[in-house]
């Protein structure tokens, strides 16, 4: 059965540090994050994939489509990139602030799907609101 775990940040406190910290097996309770099948959903990361967009004309995430990325909402880059690191094989994944400028719907999308995948991924997220706290998740 996969563990689950939220972190709570005060929303001053970057995410970029605690990320670092994690991937790198620096923080005790979570040494297990740092054997290298982790997938890291985030706007940090997303916003990789943008920059090789715009610089580069490399499109990863869209390649099946005409759409840029820089011209999707926010729901739907996620969605697109969800789609990418679903289509790799990662034993955990690290959630930070997955609902952020989300409407209602894709909170909704999103809630649902990362409770399929926490049957079979450990999760930890990391969010700056209690709110959105994912409802399998029991460990703070």
């Amino acid at each position: 059965m996969p563990d689950h775990a939220v972190i709570l940040l005060p929303s001053h406190i970057g995410s970029k540090y605690l990320l670092t910290k994690l991937l790198n097996g620096q923080t005790p309770c979570f040494n297990w994050l740092s054997n290298g099948h982790v997938g890291v959903f985030s706007d940090l990361e997303l916003e990789k994939f943008m920059e090789e967009e715009n610089v580069h004309d490399l499109k990863i995430l869209t390649k099946n489509s005409a759409q840029n990325l820089a011209t999707m909402s926010s729901g739907e880059r996620k969605k697109a990139f969800l789609a990418y690191l679903l289509s790799r094989s990662f034993e955990a994944m690290i959630l930070v602030n997955p609902f952020d400028n989300l409407d209602k719907s894709s909170r909704q999308f999103f809630t649902e799907e990362f409770t399929r995948l926490s049957l079979d991924l450990n999760i930890v997220q990391i969010v700056n609101r209690t709110d959105d706290t994912l409802p399998f998740i029991k460990d703070f």
